[in-house]
């Protein structure tokens, strides 16, 4: 026993040596970027999602042969994203679902990679590096579609806008501020609200300022920038011409701007706005209350002198801990998870903003690196019903600032003087460089393994009991896929009924939240859009009842019947104004077919 704990003690102290010892720095360097790049593939082919990755999907598989058939939906209005989807999918199509989640993790790679050559000037290679580990490892599977989709696209472009532009405006080379505005623009085309990065030509008035540059030399820096964007336009136009979708854009945006006035659509800009201050009071709220529970715990660890423990003791506590978080997930998990998403937004809020105000010292390239990265996070939640949840895919770019501001508090002196009241003493302390550095390694022993514990539980739009996930779905199309037995048996009872009644490339109705069936059956939607759920009662009903383009009524699936829907009086009536029948049905799905259908 005495030799064992002896052993482990030589073990931990050799890790602890690598992190301190200069000449064995590429080995911890080496296996950052080793965990960095395994770590996306590790839950590829666990959990299914019917409604963003069916919709994603089925847009990917429509955007080059049938256009018109998802002409309103947002194909178009990320069109950048449904072409590079779409040809992804065009060239791997055979690996299915699994194969366009393996191209969504080499986008968040690629995004690091980009994110690092950004800062590996200003910051040092183990501390950014380690910077970039604590937020993948936590956000990489939160919260976030790891699919290849308009979100993790829309940061890798602005991260290489961003890259382009600081190496340009640093070394005074117009061709890299130049295509610092060709990708800024493209990556409108990626996700609309993306139009709001072009407030990163900010960066150039900003970066005369602090540097103190001639009128004649930020102006090249403005003509390079908006010529740059203006071809980029022009390349995307033509583009859209080759492959004939300018008029199915223009429709999408018309469809877009119409939505933000209907009150009772999902994209109504009262609604975006409401949420978007609402989600501003939340964020704050919350980073106020996990910082004060985090200091909290902090001054209890050392209050108690927990950091005397025996170290198996206190890994003993922090495995108990996890493993009640892991058992309690559905209950205690998320609540704790999307706070500690609000603690590291408001952490790289507060840091950003330092830097951005305290321009006049430190290193004034990373200063104007900080305001691009906080231009990203007042922009990104806007014209997006997750609002703040999509700061998660900010993090693993902008947290590496956050750690080297932390890495570099060396000691806080803290007083308050209170003169005019009798009963209230003055209120001072400090915290040593000593105190600082414990509380540095506390909070790595407790993030890095909840992070983990954190990932595993958590599944999008899935069971959060990762062992559950064990039952794969009878499709070609999602091989390698497993979700639950609740999830899984339904639908292969349905895929073996389908083809009595539909077949490639049929035009059918799916309601209302699993376009998915679109995807592994190969067939098309009868609505202008695989998602039902972006038309409001109007649209529905007018889709429905006027017999939409004059197409020939639909095979309707209709996914989860036993829950009641807004939209079923609707259907119902449909139903019966056309004399349909229900064919077949199990605990989960229905098959209605048309009198004329029979």
């Amino acid at each position: 026993m005495g030799n064992n704990f002896l052993n482990l003690s030589k073990f931990f102290n050799g890790v602890r040596d690598l992190f301190v010892n200069e000449k064995k720095e590429f080995i911890v360097i080496r296996i950052f970027w080793l965990i960095i790049i395994i770590y996306p593939f590790l839950f590829l082919w666990h959990g299914l999602n019917f409604s963003d990755e069916g919709n994603i999907m089925t847009i990917y598989r429509l955007i080059f042969s049938d256009p018109y058939s998802i002409r309103t939906s947002i194909a178009f209005g990320t069109w950048g994203a449904s072409i590079i989807g779409g040809s992804w999918l065009s060239i791997f199509g055979g690996f299915g679902l699994i194969g366009v989640r393996f191209a969504g993790a080499l986008v968040s790679i690629l995004t690091v990679i980009v994110s690092y050559f950004i800062l590996k000037e200003y910051i040092k290679k183990k501390i950014l590096l380690l910077g970039f580990l604590i937020s993948f490892l936590f956000s990489y599977h939160f919260f976030t579609l790891t699919i290849i989709g308009y979100s993790n696209l829309s940061i890798l472009f602005f991260a290489i806008s961003i890259l382009f532009l600081t190496k340009g405006l640093k070394k005074n080379n117009n061709a890299l501020v130049f295509l610092a505005g060709f990708f800024l623009v493209f990556n409108i085309f990626i996700r609309l609200p993306n139009i709001l990065g072009l407030f990163f030509i900010l960066a150039i008035p900003y970066n005369a300022c602090i540097k103190n540059i001639r009128a004649k030399e930020y102006l090249r820096h403005y003509f390079a920038f908006i010529t740059g964007a203006l071809i980029s336009f022009a390349v995307v136009y033509f583009i859209m011409r080759i492959f004939g979708h300018v008029n199915y854009y223009i429709e999408s945006l018309k469809y877009l701007m119409e939505s933000t006035q209907n009150n009772n659509g999902p994209y109504n800009a009262q609604g975006l706005i409401f949420s978007t201050f609402k989600g501003y009071f939340s964020l704050f709220g919350n980073f106020i209350l996990m910082f004060l529970l985090a200091i909290l715990g902090f001054f209890l660890y050392l209050k108690f002198k927990l950091n005397r423990l025996n170290f198996f003791i206190k890994l003993f506590l922090l495995l108990l801990f996890l493993l009640f978080l892991y058992v309690e997930y559905n209950f205690i998990g998320i609540l704790i998870g999307g706070r500690v998403v609000s603690l590291l937004t408001g952490l790289c809020y507060a840091v950003l903003f330092a830097h951005v105000l305290n321009y006049k010292e430190g290193d004034k390239n990373l200063n104007l690196i900080a305001l691009l990265m906080l231009i990203l996070f007042i922009i990104i939640p806007l014209g997006s019903g997750a609002g703040h949840i999509n700061a998660l895919y900010l993090i693993p770019i902008s947290f590496p600032i956050v750690v080297n501001y932390i890495h570099n508090i060396k000691k806080i002196d803290f007083s308050l003087k209170i003169s005019q009241l009798k009963y209230l003493k003055d209120i001072s302390f400090v915290i040593n460089e000593k105190i600082i550095k414990s509380g540095k390694y506390f909070i790595l022993a407790v993030f890095i393994p909840y992070a983990l514990t954190n990932a595993f539980a958590f599944s999008y739009d899935d069971s959060y009991n990762r062992f559950l996930l064990n039952t794969k779905i009878n499709s070609n199309y999602l091989k390698g896929i497993y979700t639950t037995e609740e999830k899984a048996i339904p639908l292969n009872e349905l895929l073996l009924q389908l083809p009595k009644y539909i077949q490639k490339n049929d035009t059918i109705l799916v309601t209302w939240i699993a376009p998915i069936i679109y995807y592994i059956t190969e067939t098309k939607p009868y609505f202008p859009s695989p998602w039902t759920e972006i038309y409001d009662r109007d649209q529905i009903t007018a889709f429905l009842n006027n017999n939409f383009m004059n197409k020939k009524l639909p095979v309707v699936i209709r996914y989860d019947y036993l829950s009641k829907h807004r939209y079923d009086d609707i259907l119902y009536n449909f139903f019966k104004k056309n004399s349909y029948e229900k064919k077949w049905n199990n605990k989960m799905y229905e098959i209605y077919i048309p009198a004329i259908h029979q």
